[in-house]
Formats: C-alpha cells, structure tokens, sequence
C-alpha cells in the first residue's frame, strides 16, 4: 500500500519549534490531523491505511522529542553508583555523549561515567537505567522488535520487515547480534511460563533459589520461587 502525494499534503502539519512545550506541539498536530482528516474525506480512491500511515508519519516527531526528554531525564537521575556491584564509582566524570535509535528516532542524550574498583570496570550507570547496557546503538523496545522477528523468519529477511514497518533501519548483523541475547533468554524464561526476555541473578533461600528477573526490554521485575529437586 502506497500513500499518494495528495494524501501527503493534505496531512502535513508546520514543522515543530523544538523550544515549544510538547503540550503546545502536541495541540498543533491535533489541529493538524483534524484538517487532514477532513480534507482526506474528500480524496477519492484512497483506503483509510493512507491515512494512518501519514498521522504515523506527522505523530513520529512529537513522540521522539517525548522519549527523548524522558530518557535524559531518567539519565539525569541515575546516581554514581554501579549498577552491578553497587558500589560507589570513583573518577566519575559528566557529558559522555550517546546516540540510539528508538521507535521513533535518534535520540541524543548526555551522561556520566564512573570507575568501580570492585568490578574493576568502567560503567555508564544511564545506561543500565534505560536498558542500554546490551546493546550496540538500539532502545529496548527496538531490541524486543528485533528478537521477535529473527525468530520468526530469517535475519535477513527480519531486518527488512523491521525497517518497512517501524522505519528503523538495522543491518543483518547488527540484527543478529541485538536479537540473540534476547532470543535465549526467551527460550528459557518460555519453560517457566514468562513471556519476556531477563537477564536472571539467582540466590540460596532454604531448600530452593529465588530467580529475580530484570528484563531490559521493559525495565520489569519478577520473582520466582525454586524448589531444588529431591534427591532420587
């Protein structure tokens, strides 16, 4: 299905102020749409997919500059402390640029970087609060897209879908390498009745073990009681 350019225009709103509040931004589009709508009605020979795929495209903006606010602010808020070991960083130092890509978009963020001498490793503790840390350039949200399709078809022809579906472009071997981790946690977590994808820690409790699962995909935390299995 293809959008005609009369549709296009029909549907274009003005080009966002980025000083603008996203409340002011997002009552333009609103404007926006509602014209286009209107003037949609009256083009002929077009289904409503048109126009979704133009409000998708009008909408993408506003919601890139939100998940982007949201993400330095969260980046903002992560203290100097590691997130593995937790432990005070030493030599922590501030304005270490990065960029990703979201469901919407690049998204440019700044944030601090820190020594642990118990890990004895450098960490970017934003990272690990917006689920980062694994990945070579991509949101959880993009990663959980990602995994989803490499396991349903081959990777090569996932990368494809990807990009017609979300505009998210992600080389074949980037895809593989983002998706596998994911795709064995999966398998696993799919044996205990969890449909998501963790990284597990697990701990001595009794006659068991307390699986915690923190998925990065959504940031969700879980517990599960393990009982070890009697002996024979």
């Amino acid at each position: 299905m293809t959008a005609t350019n009369s549709c296009h225009t029909a549907c274009q709103c003005p080009p966002a102020d980025k000083s603008e509040s996203l409340s002011v931004q997002a009552a333009r589009l609103a404007d926006g749409l509602e014209k286009g709508i209107t003037r949609y009605l009256t083009v002929r020979n077009q289904t409503l997919g048109h126009f979704e795929m133009e409000a998708e495209q009008q909408s993408k903006e506003l919601l890139r500059q939100a998940t982007e606010k949201a993400a330095r602010a969260k980046a903002d808020q992560a203290p100097p402390v590691c997130p593995v070991c937790q432990s005070a960083l030493s030599r922590v130092s501030h304005d270490h640029q990065r960029r990703f890509e979201c469901r919407f978009g690049t998204i440019t963020l700044r944030r601090s970087r820190g020594y642990c001498r118990k890990c004895r490793k450098w960490r970017f503790p934003a990272d690990f609060a917006l689920g980062l840390e694994e990945t070579a350039g991509y949101s959880p949200r993009v990663q959980e897209m990602a995994a989803l399709l490499a396991s349903k078809m081959p990777v090569g022809e996932a990368s494809s879908v990807l990009e017609l579906l979300t505009g998210v472009r992600m080389p074949r071997s980037t895809l593989d390498r983002e998706a596998r981790p994911l795709e064995r946690w999966s398998l696993l977590m799919e044996r205990f009745g969890f449909g998501v994808w963790p990284m597990i820690v697990s701990r001595r409790r009794g006659s068991g073990w307390i699986i915690t699962m923190q998925c990065s995909a959504w940031q969700r935390w879980a517990e599960c009681f393990m009982e070890t299995m009697p002996k024979a």
